[in-house]
């Protein structure tokens, strides 16, 4: 396969991925953002399980955006394809990619429902999600030119 195809192609659907990831605990949680998000009323969105087993898809896209993104970046280290790029938007897509480990450890943490601690583990897990987006979004902007 093309290297610079598979970089391109495994970057965008793991952008789409993370995108799809961060839309999920919104849409699930009861609240105006999901209401506003889908077309049926919050009152019967009501669901029997708990809140962290319908999280099931977003821990699945966490775990394949972490190694997506992984392949996304061994593939043209491997094939020496990275030196044609930005270097300061390598090292953006390094601290994302870093962030996004980071972000594997604390949500499996966060899955314990008696964990102490969990409102500032939550706020972390978000302002990490954060500043994921605004380094993907960097990377981006530094190596489309």
């Amino acid at each position: 396969m093309n290297t610079f195809f598979f970089t391109s192609a495994s970057g965008w659907l793991a952008l789409i991925l993370v995108s799809v990831a961060i839309a999920i605990p919104y849409i699930l949680r009861r609240g105006w953002l999901s209401g506003a998000l889908t077309a049926r009323p919050i009152e019967s969105r009501t669901s029997s399980s708990p809140f962290l087993v319908r999280l099931r898809a977003h821990y699945w896209a966490g775990y394949v955006v972490a190694g997506l993104s992984f392949a996304h970046a061994w593939v043209p280290m491997r094939s020496g394809y990275m030196k044609r790029t930005d270097v300061l938007g390598l090292w953006f897509a390094t601290l994302a990619l870093l962030l996004l480990f980071l972000q594997v450890l604390v949500g499996l943490t966060l899955r314990a429902p008696q964990i102490q601690g969990r409102h500032s583990l939550r706020r972390l897990h978000f302002w990490g999600m954060a500043a994921i987006v605004a380094l993907v979004g960097a990377h981006i902007w530094r190596n489309a030119r």
